[in-house]
């Protein structure tokens, strides 16, 4: 019972500090990292993973 009382203050910690801009910019970020992550791969190798 105790591990449920720590994840669920941790749960409503989260839900007081991450506002919907931080998870939206996280996500911007993450998505604009993949995709600098395939156009680097695919510099070196050829065109075909240019589906993003």
């Amino acid at each position: 019972m105790h591990e449920l009382c720590t994840v669920n203050e941790e749960k409503a910690f989260y839900k007081e500090t991450l506002t919907f801009e931080d998870i939206f910019l996280g996500l911007t970020l993450r998505a604009w990292w993949l995709r600098e992550l395939v156009l680097s791969l695919s510099a070196f190798d050829s065109t075909e993973y240019l589906v993003i």
